[in-house]
């Protein structure tokens, strides 16, 4: 029902749709992907953390924000921005669990 209100009133407005940037890290490094905001809360579980795996990132062929052109995308400081915010929420988390443990 929430959703459905901000997409009639985005598109009222006359504004693009609000989309995430999602940073996913595994073994292999860190990438972002863009999201929207409905794919994001719909990927919430009930304790608020998200459950998102690469296979579902990468479905229907959506690529990671670095393999696209620099021009079809953000600029590369946009995403350099967002890996660096989810590098210190994830050493704050880090650091509040070695306290908390």
């Amino acid at each position: 029902m929430a959703f459905n209100f901000d997409r009639y009133l985005t598109n009222f407005l006359g504004e693009l749709p609000k989309e995430a940037i999602y940073v996913f890290e595994d073994s292999s490094g860190v990438s972002s992907y863009k999201m929207s905001l409905i794919e994001l809360a719909k990927r919430a579980t009930s304790e608020g953390r998200l459950k998102v795996s690469k296979n579902q990132l990468t479905k229907d062929n959506r690529k990671s924000l670095e393999e696209l052109e620099k021009d079809e995308e953000l600029p590369n400081e946009h995403i350099i921005k967002a890996q660096a915010a989810y590098a210190a929420v994830n050493a704050r988390l880090g650091r509040y669990y070695e306290k908390m443990g």
